[in-house]
């Protein structure tokens, strides 16, 4: 995706608002052009600040079916399975490969996960350096 012909990386965020409550919201990263190599045309971000980097394995039937809150900030991009997380409000949404989820409600009511379809979830989980 790109933004006034700046590409653009999305993500969405689940954060806590002053009552504490979780919700959803869409982000993306702005992606700086630069030439790699020979001609070879590449966009990224600037770095992240990143404390720790872990791989974790959950099994299909590992779910947190009551609200919990993020143990820190931290982005979770999974490999493979699929996840779905509720909000405060009831609203849903399924993660999978590809996508990229900011976990920041780290005070509140929380969220609550449930594992998706037959496939163990293998997910990287970066923790945000403060």
């Amino acid at each position: 995706m790109t933004t006034d012909k700046m590409p653009v990386l999305e993500y969405t965020r689940i954060y806590a608002d002053a009552d504490g409550n979780s919700h959803f919201a869409k982000d993306s990263f702005l992606l700086t052009e630069r030439i790699e190599g020979a001609g070879v045309l590449d966009t990224a971000t600037s770095a992240l600040p990143i404390k720790r980097v872990w791989f974790r394995r959950v099994s299909e039937n590992d779910a947190m079916g009551t609200p919990h809150c993020a143990p820190r900030r931290q982005f979770v991009m999974h490999l493979s399975g699929a996840v779905e997380i509720e909000v405060s409000d009831g609203t849903k949404q399924v993660f999978g490969p590809n996508e990229i989820v900011l976990a920041e409600d780290t005070h509140g009511e929380g969220h609550i996960t449930r594992g998706v379809g037959e496939l163990p979830r293998v997910m990287v989980v970066l923790e945000i350096a403060e």
